[in-house]
């Protein structure tokens, strides 16, 4: 997503409303990423003294494999943001020694992908779960305890825990 800063210039401040799609791609190519759709874009973005003020909010449906019971599910990533970038004139470098989550940018475009993409990878999620109700698979024989409950012992340890329960137990 690119957005052409003279246009921002001529609406003086006010909000313009941009909307976009980007591919999600590989970490080390330039090709989509396989079974990865789209990321959604909605956002509006304006130029104030010299910095482009962006808001808006990202979603992508994803499919994947449930941490507990490894059935495939579908599931929607979405994040909201507020950002401010900074505009180099000629001539002007950013400041090192400001705050570190300042963002610069020079000429008269500004490339969103990056930034998108990044946010993205942050908000992927540590597991992902059919629903939070699931059983997951027993540990003993595999089973899926969505679908049905196996008959398996609920206490099975290692055989080499075995003499400590003995000092336990005397």
């Amino acid at each position: 997503m690119e957005l052409f800063i003279p246009d921002l210039k001529k609406a003086e401040g006010r909000f313009l409303d941009y909307q976009g799609v980007i591919e999600i791609n590989g970490f080390n190519s330039k090709e989509p990423a396989a079974n990865a759709p789209p990321i959604e874009i909605t956002m509006q973005a304006a130029y104030v003294n010299k910095r482009v003020l962006i808001r808006g909010n990202w979603r992508t449906a994803f499919r994947g494999e449930c941490a507990r019971c490894l059935q495939e599910t579908s599931y929607t990533m979405q994040e909201t943001f507020r950002e401010e970038l900074i505009h180099l004139q000629p001539g002007e470098t950013g400041n090192t020694d400001a705050m570190d989550e300042q963002m610069f940018f020079k000429g008269d475009r500004l490339t969103l992908d990056t930034y998108f993409m990044n946010s993205f990878l942050i908000a992927q999620p540590m597991r992902i779960l059919c629903s939070e109700e699931c059983k997951g698979l027993c540990p003993i024989c595999g089973q899926d305890r969505n679908i049905s409950v196996c008959s398996c012992a609920e206490e099975q340890t290692d055989e080499r825990w075995n003499a400590l329960k003995a000092i336990k137990n005397a």
